[in-house]
């Protein structure tokens, strides 16, 4: 005769008090995100026009030297003076935008820019003669530095009260949608160009022109 087997069911044990606490934590800051995203309307327009910045801004990043090697024809060396050069105007537009942006408001000062910063873009989409491109190539960095500098000075006044943490990580996230985004966009649209490489200003103009259009509700966060 076999002997019975008894089997014993135990509850498991209670996650701690503190790990409890955590979780709850984390449930009560989702929601709280989650009201934050419903209720205000400058803040969703300002993260859906920071994430086409940021596109536009990888996008350039990632092909520019090679724009400037394979369409323009200029040696790795002459390429690294041409974007040395840029990078001098897009210190001077970071620069500048702060206290532009404190004298006539920073909403203002950004669609300026940005209107700039789109219509030069397309100048290296429509045309490789230098002249053009010696006009587009400083409102194309001024516009760069600008949007690199004031899109947080443009949050601040937005944050809620007791919620500056959970702002900065939607602007952090806006962020990184924009980044894994903007060279993807590119490489597609210089993919399906035959490789191409003006089209990546296309991209990146018609992201910053969305922007414009995506951050209109800001009007009246200033």
């Amino acid at each position: 005769m076999h002997g019975r087997v008894r089997l014993h069911w135990r509850a498991p044990p209670a996650p701690p008090r503190q790990l409890q606490r955590a979780g709850a934590d984390i449930v009560a800051v989702a929601f709280r995100i989650v009201d934050l995203l419903r209720c205000e309307g400058g803040l969703r327009a300002f993260l859906a026009a920071n994430a086409l910045w940021e596109l536009a801004l990888a996008a350039l990043k990632t092909f520019v030297v090679l724009y400037v090697t394979k369409t323009l024809g200029f040696s790795l060396a002459g390429s690294s003076g041409v974007i040395a050069a840029a990078a001098l105007i897009v210190l001077a537009g970071a620069v500048v935008s702060g206290p532009l942006g404190d004298r006539h408001g920073r909403a203002l000062v950004m669609r300026w820019s940005l209107a700039l910063y789109g219509l030069g873009l397309l100048v290296p989409f429509a045309t490789t003669a230098t002249a053009p491109l010696l006009v587009a190539v400083p409102l194309i960095a001024f516009g760069g530095g600008v949007t690199m500098s004031l899109p947080y000075a443009l949050l601040i006044p937005m944050m809620p009260a007791g919620a500056h943490g959970a702002v900065t990580g939607l602007y952090s996230l806006s962020r990184g949608i924009g980044i894994s985004l903007g060279p993807l966009l590119g490489g597609v649209a210089i993919q399906a160009a035959g490789g191409d490489y003006r089209w990546v200003w296309l991209v990146c103009s018609a992201a910053i022109i969305a922007s414009i259009l995506a951050m209109r509700p800001l009007r009246d966060a200033e």
